[in-house]
């Protein structure tokens, strides 16, 4: 593999308006050659990367002139990529692409960057050998309209043989990718320095840090593979997907001696998991044979998990030692030196070739190698939060969620996502994201949970947040950050390439928002971020894609989740169904309000129920007042003494009527609703005004701690029967004067 920088072409790139393209990269190839190999693996290595990649499908319409969508393509992107490979100029298609691609270069300075693979340049420049043999082919039946185009092919050719870029002939193919899409990324940015912050740069970058707990295990992965069949193409780029999610990984390297046998079996100990790479000429290799032998002890002695990949070969051949596999094993047999050896590695062979695992026959390698990587993570790389045993109704918001924005669950897509979930205090929104958080966490390369958000960053400040997601997803480096515009700057700058999950729990203020998820291209493609908030119109100003509304429980899940509570079964006691149904009422479906009532009264008789549920009436429950009182104690004068009236007066009152009234009170009524609204103190439903029953008890007490013994000094007066004692003390005292 080489590589020259490309000097000349430098000086036309800053004449490329910025503006209008609709790709940043057009990959040209020869299917036959790389499509489903070399190709798709640096689509997707460019697509992770965020750079918008076209590449033509195999459904696209063949036909003796090139489809005009193509050529469209080209001018519409940036730059192009063109991988010469053994076959290339056998393709018309692919020279009119090479033809287009070399006019434009011309005309419109288009940066152009060619791959050798596994051809000489010098061969492509003077169109000898394959290239030679391809030419020979469109000569011999070319009129004289065709000659003309032949010359052009010959001269493109000619042309960009000639341009610095990557020859890939041995090695490993993963390395070159990456130095690629390393070049095309900094190609793209390098007028936009002083917009993007120096984000060039960070694509050699990558996790140093493994996102799964090894315990006392020395790897997670160990790779064991034929190394003259995969060692340059699929295994290395199955080592590399692995590298880059954090997996840490075995293999061998190409030296081999009796130290290294004797740590390659430690290795095989000290590892989670095992890749076996079953290729055509695994069996020949003695070693490949030992190496799998100890596997398989491994797995029958510890149980340790073996997962078998079978690269272009039929499992049955495996299982049954036919094929390569079957003249591989009489070779060995047939030199009568190895003994029993031979039966055990037939034994080995066939047990592996029971297992499940990968068939790569055809189709993309890359897909495999995807989905082997997110099987392993499955497996092994996420941690879980602890959540509740008693998950009542979270299947319900679960199936609602996936239905209304079925992209959170979705492993595949590219698009960087927020999702705002919002709701009342105590209503469950922390739960949800962590139940949603565990379900999905497999899929990331780098996830966590920041919770208390608001608490945090009252206490510690902003800047101690940016530490504390910055040491999560990197606990290795040294994030030195003493100002929180120093905190944006390495929060983009570590994850702008990294699939990320990040979820922030009890946001309250804008600020949090923009020093830790500013925008969408601080993260990686496919990275998903996860706010849970009290304040809707928060979410609203940071523009998060998906709105989430966390309701509260139906009658049926309330009954359930408070018994389990007061209970530890689903459904009430004999002589409690009573109480029980009081509690459901009284609590309205909060969550929260069930667990801490349900814990409180749990082991209590009868008796000290009915006199706990009656003290209730007149003093609510302080852990369950503490937490709704926060958002009131949020919203400014204006909007509190809207918050008491509604509680006091207005609930369940037409929202004009009630707006008319504080209009005149110069309570500022329209904001003043739509905050509260915001941070879920009320909802508006057929125009009218409601609010949580706890919440208007909340609202109540409040007022009536203004002053505790005198209520003909309270601002409001809303219990009848304390109405009726102030006003008789008042006409009492009139007709005594």
């Amino acid at each position: 593999m080489a590589f020259a920088k490309p000097q000349s072409q430098r000086a036309s790139f800053s004449s490329i308006s910025t503006r209008g393209w609709n790709y940043d990269v057009f990959l040209s190839f020869m299917g036959e050659d790389t499509r489903h190999k070399f190709a798709d693996h640096l689509y997707r290595a460019l697509n992770q990367k965020g750079v918008r990649t076209f590449r033509d499908n195999e459904e696209l319409g063949r036909g003796e002139e090139i489809a005009p969508e193509l050529l469209k393509a080209i001018e519409e992107s940036r730059i192009c990529l063109i991988v010469l490979s053994e076959n290339y100029a056998r393709s018309k298609w692919c020279l009119d692409e090479l033809a287009k691609i070399m006019d434009c270069r011309q005309k419109m300075g288009k940066l152009v960057f060619p791959i050798f693979y596994h051809v000489e340049p010098f061969r492509v420049r003077g169109q000898t050998g394959s290239y030679k043999e391809a030419f020979e082919m469109h000569e011999k039946n070319a009129d004289q309209e065709g000659m003309q185009k032949i010359q052009r092919w010959r001269k493109a050719l000619t042309m960009v043989a000639n341009i610095s870029g990557w020859i890939l002939q041995n090695g490993p193919e993963a390395h070159v990718i990456e130095e690629i899409t390393s070049t095309v990324w900094k190609s793209l940015n390098r007028e936009f320095l002083h917009v993007e912050k120096n984000l060039v740069g960070m694509d050699r970058r990558r996790a140093s840090s493994t996102c799964t707990s090894i315990g006392s295990w020395d790897y997670e992965v160990f790779l064991s593979f034929k190394g003259e069949d995969t060692r340059y193409n699929f295994t290395d780029h199955l080592y590399a997907a692995l590298y880059q999610k954090g997996i840490r990984t075995f293999r061998l390297g190409e030296i081999r001696g009796e130290e290294v046998a004797s740590a390659l079996f430690k290795a095989i100990e000290k590892s989670r998991c095992i890749l076996v790479v079953l290729s055509k000429y695994f069996a020949h290799s003695r070693w490949c044979l030992d190496e799998l032998v100890k596997i398989m002890e491994c797995r029958n002695q510890n149980g340790k998990v073996i997962l078998p990949v079978f690269y272009h070969v039929d499992p049955s051949n495996v299982r049954k030692q036919e094929g390569w596999y079957g003249e591989a094993l009489a070779q060995h047999e047939s030199r009568n030196i190895f003994g029993h050896k031979t039966q055990r590695w037939r034994a080995a062979l066939r047990e592996v070739g029971n297992l499940s695992g990968w068939h790569v026959q055809n189709g993309s390698e890359a897909d495999y190698i995807e989905d082997i990587t997110r099987v392993i993570l499955m497996r092994f790389s996420h941690k879980l939060l602890h959540v509740d045993k008693n998950l009542i109704g979270m299947d319900y918001h679960l199936e609602e969620m996936e239905e209304n924005f079925p992209w959170m669950m979705d492993s595949i897509s590219n698009d960087v996502r927020m999702v705002g979930i919002y709701g009342l205090g105590g209503i469950g929104k922390t739960t949800i994201a962590k139940v949603l958080y565990n379900q999905i966490a497999a899929q990331f390369m780098i996830t966590t949970f920041i919770a208390n958000v608001r608490e945090d960053s009252k206490s510690q400040g902003l800047l101690h947040l940016q530490k504390q997601l910055l040491h999560d997803i990197l606990p290795r480096r040294k994030n030195f950050i003493s100002t929180i515009d120093e905190g944006i700057y390495m929060i983009k700058d570590r994850l702008c390439f990294k699939k990320v999950l990040l979820v922030l729990d009890d946001v309250d203020d804008l600020n949090q928002l923009e020093a830790l998820v500013g925008d969408h291209n601080w993260f990686g493609p496919g990275s998903r971020i996860i706010v849970t908030t009290r304040d809707k119109h928060l979410l609203e100003v940071h523009e998060v894609d998906t709105l989430y509304e966390a309701k509260k429980l139906d009658h049926k899940e309330v009954v359930e989740l408070f018994c389990w509570n007061a209970f530890k079964q689903n459904h009430p006691k004999e002589d409690y169904e009573t109480l029980s149904n009081f509690v459901v009422y009284y609590v309205n479906g909060l969550p929260l309000g069930l667990k801490v009532l349900g814990c409180f009264l749990y082991g209590k008789i009868v008796r000290q129920w009915e006199s706990e549920l009656h003290k209730l009436e007149w003093e609510p429950n302080q852990e369950i007042q503490c937490v709704l009182k926060r958002s009131y104690d949020e919203l400014d004068c204006t909007q509190q003494q809207i918050f008491l009236d509604v509680a006091c007066f207005f609930n369940g009152e037409d929202k004009d009527f009630v707006t008319r009234i504080l209009e005149a009170c110069n309570f500022y009524a329209e904001s003043g609703i739509r905050v509260l609204g915001d941070k879920c103190l009320i909802s508006i439903v057929d125009n009218k005004i409601w609010m949580h029953d706890l919440l208007q008890q909340m609202g109540q007490d409040i007022v009536g701690q203004e002053f505790l013994e005198e209520p003909g000094k309270w601002s409001r007066l809303c219990y009848p029967d304390v109405v009726s004692r102030v006003l008789t003390r008042k006409m009492v005292r009139a007709n005594g004067k």
